[in-house]
C-alpha cells in the first residue's frame, strides 16, 4: 500500500462514494495496515481504459473452530474496523472481476464482505455477482447498527433536540464534578496528540478497559495505530483540577466527525465524567461546522442524542472446493 500512484485514484473513489467514510480513506488503511496487517498488505485494483476504477484492501483471515481452520479473504478486522466500503463501479462486470481477482489472490476458503452499508446495493450487487459465476452465498447477516446525529441547526438545534430528562441529566453531572473540582478541556491536534500519549493511556488505565486483560483496544498495536492518525481529528481531555479523568478522540472526513474512542476514570463513574466531556466535544465539534458526528456505536447515550442510524450488513461467498464446501457446511452446523 505504499505505491503513490494509489493515492490518486484512491482519493477520486472516496470522493465519488456517498457511502464512503474515514474508514475507506488511503490514510486509514494505511495506518491500520501498519500496525495490525501483514508485512505486505495487498490492495485489489481494478482498471478499466488504463486507469484505476476500483479498489479492495485484503487480508488473509484465519478462524479456529476446534480441529478445523477456517481460511478467509477480506477487509482486515481489529477493534477499529467499524464500517468497510466496497470501492467499486456498479456493473457486473466490474463484480466478477473483482470476485476473480480475490480468489487468485490468496488461498481462502471463502471471501467476506463485511458491515458494509446495508443502503449502498453492494451487497445485493455482490450476491449477483457470485450467483453469476455458480458460487455458493450465505444469506447477508446483520452487521453494525451505528447512530449519528445531524448538526445542521449547530449545538443549540442539536441541545433542543434531547429530551428536557436528558438535558436536565447533562447539566447535573457537571455541576456535581464542578463542586468537587475545576473542570478543564483541552483540545489537542497533530504532534500535540503525540505528546500527551502518555496521559491518554494514563486515562485508559484508570478506565473499564484498562482493568480488563480482555478488553479490546488497549494492546501496543493500539496506540500504534493511534499514533499513525495523529494528523487526522483531535483529542479531547478532560482534567478536574490537574487530574486527568476523560478521553475522547474523534476522526474526521468529508465535514463529518466520527467518535472513535471515549474512556473516563471508572472511580468517578457515579458523576458520568465521559458523559460531561462528550457534551464538551459536542459542543466544539458543532461549533467547527460539522455536518454530523457519527457516534460509532449503539450505546444507550448515542441512542439518546442520535437523530439518524446506519445499518450494515455482512456476506460470505465460498470457493467452489472441496474446502469451500466444508467450510460452509462446517459454519452452517456452527449456526445451530
Amino acid at each position: 500500500m505504499s505505491d503513490d500512484t494509489l493515492e490518486s485514484p484512491w482519493h477520486d473513489l472516496v470522493a465519488a462514494d456517498p457511502f464512503a467514510t474515514v474508514y475507506s480513506t488511503l490514510s486509514f488503511q494505511r495506518a491500520l495496515f501498519e500496525a495490525f496487517g501483514p508485512a505486505e498488505p495487498q490492495v485489489i485494483a481494478l482498471e478499466a481504459g488504463g486507469r484505476i476504477v476500483g479498489l479492495m484492501p485484503i487480508a488473509a483471515l484465519t478462524m479456529q473452530r476446534g480441529k478445523a481452520t477456517l481460511r478467509e479473504t477480506g477487509f482486515l478486522r481489529c477493534a477499529h474496523t467499524l464500517r468497510n466500503t466496497l470501492l467499486i463501479p456498479e456493473g457486473a462486470a466490474s463484480s466478477g472481476v473483482l470476485l476473480e481477482a480475490l480468489l487468485r489472490a490468496m488461498p481462502s476458503d471463502s471471501l467476506l464482505f463485511q458491515n458494509l452499508p446495508s443502503d449502498s446495493g453492494k451487497i445485493a450487487q455482490m450476491q449477483a455477482a457470485a450467483a453469476r459465476a455458480g458460487l455458493h452465498a450465505d444469506m447477508p447477516q446483520e452487521g453494525r447498527l451505528l447512530m449519528h446525529s445531524d448538526f445542521n441547526g449547530g449545538y443549540d438545534a442539536f441541545w433542543a433536540s434531547l429530551s428536557g430528562q436528558q438535558r436536565r441529566h447533562f447539566r447535573k453531572r457537571r455541576r456535581n464534578l464542578e463542586a468537587i473540582g475545576e473542570l478543564r478541556l483541552v483540545r489537542l491536534t497533530g504532534g500535540l496528540i503525540t505528546n500527551s500519549m502518555q496521559v491518554w493511556r494514563d486515562i485508559v488505565a484508570t478506565s473499564w478497559q484498562g482493568h480488563d486483560a480482555h478488553a479490546v483496544g488497549n494492546k501496543p498495536q493500539d496506540w500504534d495505530f493511534h499514533r499513525r492518525l495523529v494528523d487526522n481529528g483531535a483529542l479531547f481531555l478532560l482534567f478536574l483540577d490537574d487530574r486527568p479523568i476523560a478521553s475522547l478522540r474523534y476522526l474526521e472526513h468529508d465535514n463529518v466527525a466520527y467518535l472513535h474512542t471515549m474512556n473516563y476514570n471508572y472511580s468517578l463513574r457515579e458523576m458520568s465524567p465521559g458523559l460531561v466531556l462528550f457534551d464538551f466535544a459536542v459542543r466544539d465539534i458543532a461549533t467547527r461546522g460539522f455536518r454530523r458526528l457519527d457516534f460509532n456505536g449503539k450505546t444507550e447515550i448515542y441512542k439518546r442524542c442520535a437523530s439518524g442510524e446506519t445499518s450494515h450488513q455482512t456476506l460470505r461467498i465460498y470457493r467452489p472446493t472441496l474446502r469451500g464446501h466444508a467450510a460452509r457446511y462446517l459454519r452452517r452446523v456452527l449456526a445451530h
